[in-house]
């Protein structure tokens, strides 16, 4: 049916009636509240609805005996929901550049929380900002002309944006045999890419893999830690009362420390599904930040902790929305820490296009 004027106005008349339909019925309700629902949105969705799945993770780096092969049945899982892009709890290079530069506004972030790039940087004479650049333009040539020598770059500007696991991405999409020192990368890049592969790290073991089976050519760190400073403004009353708050009792949070580490695949999948039961979540955001925001101590202090929760999980919501801006309709597959999903879901889930896809099914 050819679109003619006629139509267009009447399709966008009725897309305007629903649209503020549904935000009268949700503004008499209440005394006040927003007066536009995006889910409305979603009943004249041209294509089909990105759909997101987000996996509520356990840190495998707190299970010291945890092996490679125990992700592999998780993998298996994630792989089957065929998702096309893949985003996980890790900074991006980017904000890692722009904690280095303001240091002294955010002292020690990058330390802590950022891979450094500058080995890789030296090997292939490229700082940040020109390795990123680069990595965007190779990533287009690799997926056209997938040879092994344009992998093995794109592997060592990965390291030297401060990319990481994008960039042990790139090193398992490569023949076992092509994982040589070649095309810049040199023997200590070489042993660095070895050693990121097996790491004891979600973003390694589960993202990077995934991606790499499911033929991508890298993860989005979506992370965020440059609201950390609203916690720096705190004092020693401030950090006493989040204390308090962490030492309270908390059921679920007891059954989880109390599991057994993983001892194979089957182990590992039953606490990925215990971390994502909706009970799970809900429990978890009830005995930190329910706590946290009845508080009464002197400064609200339990509200500016959940302040600085809130406006992280913000920033990393929309930093997964660019993920996939450019390919609307995707499979959208984030892989973060247990606590934040609860948030997320509830951030993501106002997108127009976005479809919330349930992990307990997936992880069935």
């Amino acid at each position: 049916m050819r679109l003619t004027p006629a139509i267009a106005s009447a399709a966008v008349a009725m897309l305007v009636t629903t649209v503020l339909s549904v935000g009268s019925t949700a503004r008499a309700q209440t005394a006040y509240g927003p007066v536009l629902d995006p889910h409305a949105f979603r009943q004249h969705l041209a294509g089909r609805p990105t759909q997101l799945l987000v996996i509520a993770a356990s840190h495998l780096s707190n299970f010291e005996s945890f092996k490679p092969e125990y992700a592999d049945a998780l993998v298996g899982k994630l792989v089957a929901f065929e998702p096309e892009i893949v985003a996980v709890e890790a900074l991006s290079g980017v904000q890692c550049e722009e904690l280095r530069r303001f240091d002294s506004a955010h002292p020690g972030l990058a330390d802590r929380y950022c891979f450094s790039p500058k080995v890789a940087g030296a090997a292939f004479g490229v700082d940040v900002p020109s390795a990123t650049v680069e990595a965007q333009k190779l990533i287009k040539d690799v997926a056209d002309t997938p040879a092994p020598a344009k992998r093995r770059r794109l592997a060592g500007l990965f390291l030297a944006g401060g990319e990481p696991a994008s960039a042990v991405v790139q090193w398992l999409r490569l023949d076992t045999s092509q994982r040589v020192a070649a095309d810049g990368l040199t023997d200590e890049l070489v042993k660095t890419l070895n050693s990121l592969s097996v790491k004891n790290n979600e973003n390694y073991l589960v993202g990077a893999r995934v991606a790499a089976e499911r033929g991508l050519e890298r993860v989005y760190g979506m992370d965020d830690h440059t609201a950390d400073d609203i916690l720096y403004g705190m004092d020693e009353a401030g950090n006493s009362a989040i204390q308090k708050i962490w030492k309270t009792p908390n059921s679920t949070l007891d059954a989880m420390r109390a599991m057994d580490a993983p001892t194979d695949g089957q182990s590992t999948l039953a606490i990925f599904r215990f971390n994502n039961l909706p009970d799970t979540q809900v429990n978890l955001a009830i005995g930190e930040h329910g706590l946290a925001t009845s508080q009464d101590s002197p400064g609200l202090y339990g509200r500016q902790y959940t302040a600085w929760w809130e406006v992280r999980n913000e920033r990393m919501a929309a930093n997964i929305r660019a993920s996939f801006a450019n390919q609307p309709g995707a499979k959208v597959l984030v892989i973060v820490g247990g606590t934040h999903k609860p948030y997320l879901e509830n951030y993501l889930d106002q997108i127009h296009e976005v479809q919330l896809v349930d992990a307990m099914k997936v992880l069935q």
